[in-house]
């Protein structure tokens, strides 16, 4: 049997047809669901910046309800810490008074005097111990003055 060019089409047709019901609406149906997946991936996406909008908000509202008790509790509890360290601070950062110098000066003799002499090997522990931290905290103040000096930390071995 020999087919025609408008039978061969007519075939063709009936085949797609069959195939398709419903024509160009099944077309348009079968594009929708090719779609179908990344509209569910931008409503997920979606779903997921608004609940991290949700959170933060949620977040930043309750820092800012609990903000001034957590200020006033933190000066409660710094006011008399502060104090303390300040009457400290007063007493012990203060420069030397000109009247200090001389007994600075004898005070270092008198130690350069007693290590040269040997009477370091007669110190009780607690008194070599507390020697080596105030020479140790003599040593990190002349660092952090240098740092100071020098207006950054850069060049220096931390």
């Amino acid at each position: 049997m020999e087919m025609t060019g408008s039978s061969l089409s007519r075939g063709v047709n009936r085949k797609t047809s069959q195939e398709n019901p419903g024509g160009e609406h099944s077309i348009q149906k079968r594009r929708e669901e090719c779609k179908e997946p990344s509209a569910q991936k931008n409503n997920s996406r979606q779903k997921q910046e608004t609940t991290v909008i949700q959170t933060t908000a949620k977040f930043i509202r309750n820092f800012v309800e609990k903000a001034p008790s957590m200020v006033a509790a933190a000066m409660t509890y710094s006011k008399p810490r502060l104090a303390t360290l300040w009457h400290y601070a007063k007493v012990e950062l203060v420069p030397p008074t000109p009247g200090e110098i001389p007994t600075a000066i004898q005070s270092m003799k008198k130690i350069i005097h007693s290590a040269k002499a040997g009477s370091v090997k007669h110190l009780t522990v607690k008194e070599a111990v507390l020697n080596g931290l105030v020479a140790t905290e003599v040593w990190m103040w002349l660092y952090i003055g240098a740092i100071i000096g020098k207006r950054g930390i850069v060049g220096y071995d931390v």
